[in-house]
Parts: C-alpha cells; sequence; structure tokens
C-alpha cells in the first residue's frame, strides 16, 4: 500500500519533532511527509523541504497532498479556517 503525502505546517520545534517521531517509526506511519509549510523559515529543516509560505496552500493540491497538519500554536484559528476552505 502506498503511503499518503503529508505537509507539515510549521517549521518550528512542534513541527520538526513530530516529522522525528514519524522517522521513529512513532507516528503517521502511513504518511510520508515530503515538507514542510512555514511562514517564516525557509529553506530545508532537518533534511525537508520548506515548500513555501501559507501562500503556497492551494498549489499542494496540484501536487498530490491532500493531508496537511497545524503545528503552529500561534494564531491557529485563521491557518484552519484557510486549509478547511482548501479542502485540505
Amino acid at each position: 500500500m502506498s503511503k499518503q503525502k503529508l505537509v507539515i505546517y510549521g517549521a518550528g520545534e512542534t513541527g520538526t519533532l513530530l516529522a522525528f517521531e514519524q522517522s521513529r517509526g512513532r507516528y503517521l506511519q502511513n504518511y510520508e511527509i515530503v515538507g514542510y509549510i512555514d511562514d517564516i523559515i525557509t529553506g530545508n529543516v532537518e533534511g525537508l523541504p520548506v515548500l513555501g509560505d501559507r501562500d503556497s496552500l492551494p498549489e499542494l493540491r496540484k501536487k498530490g497532498i491532500d493531508n496537511l497538519v497545524i503545528t503552529m500554536l500561534e494564531k491557529p484559528m485563521p491557518r484552519l479556517r484557510e486549509c478547511k476552505r482548501l479542502e485540505l
């Protein structure tokens, strides 16, 4: 069975911890984490690319990514509303 693609919204401490634990086989084993979305951090974080910022969310669907985990603790409601609107 192929794994579903997943993006982590937030490349800070919580997001990188989730990716680390997933790589160790602890969580989200039916998913392949393909990168992060972050409004501040760019480049690569712990070996995973930052795919863009909040403006990049609509592009995720075009790339076949249907799953998103929000790990940003600051102002989560606007981010949740935007993700819901995009059906992620």
